[in-house]
């Protein structure tokens, strides 16, 4: 912008000078002393008026620096406001969130613990009824399948001996008279009354189906110094079940029991298993209906 400023300048100037000396050629006017004093005077002139031009655009040029550093260095104070305030707000939330997880109640633990027992499969097989063998259990279980209940669905979570026992629900089968749920981190198949004792907070539970129908499960617990006395056969016991039909008792774990009939000859059978024995002219069965805290329950049939 000022290369052409002092361009015109010059321009002018030589017309200016032109004009002079073609008119002094035809009047006879000024000498040529006269017309280089007047030029410079003009030349004199016009540069005072650019130089005061530059000044003005150099200060505001200045001004605008001045502005902009200044709205630079109140944007940096502003960001960094921002991000001292976003770091403590976002400390504030991590500090809620965690005290909303370590408050996080147990029913919602034992729901997420039912939700990956559902996706290992969510089945359970029944246990094996005994072949002709009517027990109390099965019949219970065709009762039950054409009655709702009044109890948890799968998918639910039942709060049993005051808070002392949680257990989800993930599967149920009327028809088959089982519950398949989650108690005490471990997966449980239940059959129609049937008990099942596991650890809990307060020492041991015992869980139990005691009916299903409608798409729902009753259950019932207990857990310390709640619990019934403990039923059936210890280790080193001998049942008599029927006339000639003796069970001797050899060892009880969770899974089952090992039992000897009329001899020595120890079987290890499954609860809900049986096996057959001869009674003079009759064959019987002799089933491991349930285990309950290192003891075990019995039942036959003979035909």
């Amino acid at each position: 912008m000022t290369t052409n400023r002092i361009a015109a300048i010059v321009g002018g100037a030589v017309l200016f000078i032109l004009g002079l000396i073609i008119g002094a050629a035809i009047s006879g006017g000024p000498s040529v002393e006269d017309i280089d004093a007047a030029v410079a005077k003009r030349i004199d002139a016009a540069t005072a008026t650019e130089t005061a031009e530059i000044a003005k655009v150099g200060a505001g040029l200045t001004q605008l620096a001045g502005d902009l550093g200044g709205r630079l260095d109140g944007g940096a104070k502003a960001v960094a406001d921002i991000g001292t305030k976003l770091g403590g707000d976002v400390a504030a939330l991590g500090a809620s969130l965690q005290g909303a997880i370590e408050k996080s109640s147990a029913d919602h633990l034992a729901a997420l613990e039912g939700g990956l027992a559902g996706l290992r499969g969510q089945i359970s097989s029944a246990p094996a009824a005994a072949p002709g063998a009517a027990t109390p259990a099965a019949a219970a279980a065709t009762a039950a399948s054409a009655a709702p209940v009044e109890g948890y669905g799968p998918g639910e979570t039942a709060i049993l001996s005051d808070g002392a026992l949680r257990v989800f629900v993930s599967r149920l089968d009327a028809d088959a008279g089982t519950a398949s749920v989650r108690a005490g981190g471990a997966d449980l198949a239940l059959a129609l009354g049937e008990s099942q004792t596991l650890a809990g907070p307060a020492g041991e539970c015992q869980v139990t189906l005691d009916a299903v129908g409608g798409g729902k499960a009753a259950l019932s617990g207990a857990c310390g110094a709640a619990l019934p006395e403990a039923a059936g056969a210890a280790p080193g016991s001998i049942v008599d079940l029927a006339e000639g039909l003796r069970v001797f008792v050899s060892g009880v774990t969770d899974a089952g029991a090992r039992i000897a009939l009329n001899g020595v000859r120890t079987v290890t059978v499954p609860v809900g298993e049986s096996i057959e024995a001869t009674v003079g002219d009759k064959n019987c069965q002799v089933t491991v209906e349930g285990v309950d805290r290192g003891r075990v329950a019995l039942g036959y049939a003979c035909g």
